[in-house]
C-alpha cells in the first residue's frame, strides 16, 4: 500500500496519467450498511476511504457484469448517489467515477446513474469491429461519444484468448480499436 501511494502513483501522474482502481460492483451492494440515504452516505465513505483515499487516487472504476435484482439495483443506484458528492461529473472535484462492463447501455443501473458518471469502459473483448457502433448506440443519449472508451485484452493476460493483440499489431483487432471513434 505505501509503495503504490508514495511512488507509483505520483510517478504515473508526474508522467501524465490519471490513476484509479477498479471494484467489483458489490462493493457498492454492501449488506452491512442499511438501504437509506445515510447508509449510502456511510458505505461511499467506506469506499472512498478503502478504494481512493488510502493510495491517493484519482477515483474509482466499478465493475458492472451481471444484472442486478430490484434490491440490489437499489442499493447500488443509493451508492452511486452517495457517491456523486464525492466523485463524478457532478461532485466538483476531479476525481473520476467510472462505468466498467460488459453489457449494454440499456441495463436498469446505467440507465439510473448514467449522469453521475464520467466514463462507460466497456469490455470489447473479441467483439468483432463492425459490432462497436451497435453497443455504442444502446449508450448514445445517455453520455458523449468522448465518454464511451472500448477495452480490450492483451495477450499476456491469463484466462480466455480473445486475439485482440496479434503480430503484426497493425493489423490486429487491438489496432482497429484505436482507430474507431463513436458515431
Amino acid at each position: 500500500m505505501g509503495f503504490v501511494k508514495t511512488s507509483y502513483v505520483p510517478h504515473l501522474r508526474a508522467r501524465g496519467t490519471r490513476v484509479v482502481m477498479t471494484a467489483d460492483i458489490g462493493a457498492a451492494l454492501d449488506k452491512n450498511f442499511p438501504s437509506t440515504p445515510a447508509g449510502y452516505e456511510t458505505l461511499a465513505a467506506k469506499i472512498i476511504s478503502e478504494k481512493i483515499t488510502q493510495y491517493n487516487l484519482d477515483g474509482i472504476d466499478f465493475d458492472v457484469e451481471h444484472s442486478l435484482k430490484t434490491e440490489d439495483l437499489q442499493r447500488a443506484t443509493g451508492a452511486f448517489t452517495a457517491l456523486s458528492k464525492y466523485l463524478g461529473p457532478k461532485s466538483g472535484t476531479d476525481k473520476w467515477l467510472i462505468y466498467d462492463t460488459n453489457q449494454d447501455g440499456n441495463t436498469p443501473l446505467f440507465t439510473a446513474v448514467h449522469g453521475l458518471i464520467d466514463y462507460v469502459l466497456v469490455l470489447s473483448y473479441g467483439r468483432s469491429l463492425s459490432g462497436l457502433q451497435a453497443t455504442f448506440n444502446s449508450y448514445a443519449g445517455k453520455i458523449l461519444p468522448n465518454q464511451y472508451l472500448i477495452e480490450f485484452s492483451f495477450y499476456e493476460e491469463n484466462g480466455a484468448n480473445w486475439g485482440d493483440v496479434t503480430s503484426p499489431l497493425a493489423s490486429s483487432r487491438a489496432y482497429k480499436y484505436t482507430n474507431w471513434n463513436p458515431t
